[in-house]
């Protein structure tokens, strides 16, 4: 909710994406069909020359789009990413301001604060694309899955386990991150004290 009033692009982004993700996951089964289609109808020379051209075609187009998605990325992406982390680091320093000063000395409330600023935009944003990634992931999978369960609902099974697998991994690996964290917590704020007090006004 904070990053889509914050910056609407954001919702632009997802919409985008979600789109963006079920086509290249559908493109390939409708371009293997179209070949086999080809296929059945003229093995000839010509038919071979026709699949061949086909194939040229969408692997010029999938390189062109990939550029332009590089280049999007690497510039818009970029420059969303930097407004929304300092509108986010303006909310917090309000926020400090209405702390009082016995608090805001208290190592407790620095490990927070420091921990806040280290990762807030970071975490945020990266929730939104784990959410993304979610998203987009989940069309591309009704679509596939509506495909495969017709040609074979055994497929759908192997699907499931290597999904269910994916996601306890990643839980796991998750966990291990934000441990070190924690135990990093302390260090992390001293380091970022010394830098308050020999760089800012």
């Amino acid at each position: 909710k904070i990053i889509f009033t914050t910056d609407i692009r954001y919702l632009y982004i997802l919409i985008i994406e979600i789109i963006s993700s079920a086509f290249w996951a559908l493109a390939p089964l409708g371009l293997t069909g179209y070949i086999l289609t080809i296929y059945e109808k003229d093995q000839t020379k010509d038919g071979l020359l026709l699949i061949i051209m086909v194939c040229g075609i969408y692997t010029l187009f999938k390189l062109l789009i990939s550029g332009v998605t590089i280049f999007v990325y690497n510039e818009l992406v970029e420059r969303i990413y930097r407004r929304f982390q300092n509108k986010i680091i303006q909310k917090i320093l309000k926020k400090v301001l209405d702390v009082d000063l016995k608090t805001y000395q208290s190592p407790e409330f620095l490990n927070n604060y420091q921990k806040v600023v280290d990762n807030v935009t970071d975490n945020m944003v990266g929730t939104f694309w784990d959410v993304v990634s979610l998203a987009g992931g989940l069309t591309a999978l009704l679509g596939i899955g509506t495909i495969l369960s017709i040609i074979n609902p055994i497929i759908m099974i192997y699907g499931a386990v290597i999904g269910i697998a994916s996601y306890f991994i990643s839980k796991a690996t998750s966990k291990i991150m934000h441990d070190l964290s924690e135990k990093n917590k302390q260090l992390i704020r001293e380091r970022g004290y010394v830098r308050r007090v020999f760089y800012l006004k």
